[in-house]
């Protein structure tokens, strides 16, 4: 039997508990009644219940008193503005505490490496992507299968290592019937436009595309959930067209560049080297008259994409020669032309649908 009572023992002192060290013998209160003991190891080594600490304290978890590896401080009630609560990973600096988050994929899905100051995001190349979201949408996505960048969007296709979306913008493809409103869309896609371009049934947005009239809105889905309804039937009958789709009050803009732009790298070629075509991996080439020879040049059509800009300059002349661009792949000149005087340059822009360069611009 206890010789005091509990109000009289002697209080532990705050660094003599180890796991081992008893903290009260108590009584199994069973059909035979047997004294037990409970240790601090006992009582720390699993809590299956809610806890709560109100009013100022700290908690923290560290491997000595100079390396903290994670501490929560919380103020003096009621907290204020100067004492907030703080929830701290690595409080001393130490270069040996990192920071990590799993998912299902990934062991680092969230990393922070202290001994490099790396902070990253799907640390281990795991097929993980990472989006962040404004209040309307997806701001900023990250594609782990494509190692691509979306800005505005978290649809890409792999075609390109960053895309960006205008503001409130959305493509898609969809099917017309001539005369007709309605418009028919994958179930992907049109869950895509209701979730980002119309939240509610309020509201309408703009459709551009090939047979698609002038001033033409869509504003709620139609009688299926593959089906918009147009404000104004379609001219003509169109099959997987790419449509844009641009929200009410949107600017539809994509980039704003408020400081100069240059290309890093560029193709060269001198007439001395003979025939060649020209690449679409890059989107300048730099040509270089160094001999009286002319040489012919294509612009081929394999693996450009809609849209791709390309300029084509001749950067010196110390020859007599030149170089001389076919017609077959493009448009707006009916015969070759003839690049041979130092500043003489073409711009093009590559369409798709009729699988041509079209010239933007000459001067030779």
């Amino acid at each position: 039997m206890a010789d005091k009572k509990i109000t009289a023992l002697t209080a532990l002192g705050a660094g003599d508990p180890d796991p081992a060290q008893d903290l009260l013998h108590i009584i199994d209160y069973s059909a035979s009644p047997v004294n037990k003991k409970i240790t601090v190891a006992n009582l720390f080594s699993r809590v299956d219940t809610s806890i709560s600490s109100i009013g100022a304290t700290t908690f923290e978890i560290a491997p000595a008193t100079t390396v903290s590896g994670f501490k929560v401080t919380v103020p003096a009630v009621p907290a204020v503005a100067s004492s907030e609560t703080e929830v701290v990973i690595n409080d001393d600096s130490n270069e040996y505490v990192d920071f990590r988050v799993e998912t299902d994929a990934s062991a680092q899905a969230i990393y922070t490496d202290a001994s490099t100051n790396i902070v990253y995001i799907n640390g281990d190349s795991s097929d993980v992507d990472f989006c962040i979201k404004g209040d309307t949408g997806v701001t900023a996505f990250t594609d782990a299968s494509y190692d691509a960048l979306g800005v505005g969007t978290n649809v890409l296709d792999g075609n390109y290592r960053t895309q960006i979306a205008g503001d409130g913008v959305i493509l898609a493809t969809g099917t017309t019937t001539s005369a007709s409103t309605t418009l028919t869309m994958s179930t992907a896609d049109v869950d895509r436009v209701q979730s980002v371009l119309l939240p509610a049934t309020t509201g309408t947005i703009t459709v551009l595309g090939p047979s698609i009239a002038e001033g033409t809105t869509i504003s709620v889905l139609g009688t299926e959930t593959t089906t918009f309804v147009l404000s104004i039937a379609a001219v003509a009958a169109e099959t997987d067209a790419t449509l844009t789709f641009i929200k009410a009050g949107a600017t539809g803009g994509a980039l704003q560049l408020q400081g100069w732009i240059a290309y890093a790298s560029c193709e060269e070629h001198r007439s001395s080297d003979g025939v060649f075509n020209f690449s679409n991996q890059v989107g300048v080439t730099r040509l270089d008259v160094d001999d009286g020879t002319t040489v012919a040049s294509t612009l081929v059509t394999t693996g450009a994409k809609d849209g791709q800009m390309k300029y084509v300059y001749v950067s010196s002349e110390t020859g007599g020669g030149g170089f001389t661009i076919a017609a077959g792949n493009r448009t707006a000149q009916p015969s070759a032309i003839s690049m041979q005087n130092a500043g003489d340059s073409i711009s093009l822009m590559y369409d798709a649908s009729i699988t041509k360069w079209i010239v933007l611009h000459v001067n030779v």
